[in-house]
């Protein structure tokens, strides 16, 4: 018995513990728990020195500012606007 056959016959008894539609509907639970956490950025222009800047906004809390090379923009930061946002800051990314 080589070692994938062994490690699948040692978890088969774990995998009947567990029913399948338990599995599928957590999974999903998950997923539409944090589809409703997640919150698209406010956008706001902001003019400084007569430059007007881009601003992505989201969250409360202590400031975290996300800052990007050229030629990105806020919107490479997306997925950790939100995610620092859901753990308690303002997040704020500007092009």
């Amino acid at each position: 018995m080589n070692r994938r056959q062994l490690l699948a016959a040692s978890l088969a008894p774990l995998a009947m513990r567990v029913a399948p539609d338990a599995v599928l509907s957590n999974a999903s639970a998950a997923t539409s728990q944090r589809d409703e956490k997640m919150n698209t950025p406010k956008q706001r222009i902001i003019e400084c020195n007569g430059i007007h800047i881009n601003l992505a906004e989201q969250g409360e809390g202590p400031l975290v500012l996300l800052v990007h090379g050229f030629p990105e923009s806020w919107f490479s930061w997306r997925h950790q606007i939100d995610a620092l946002a859901a753990a308690g800051f303002r997040v704020v990314a500007w092009r």
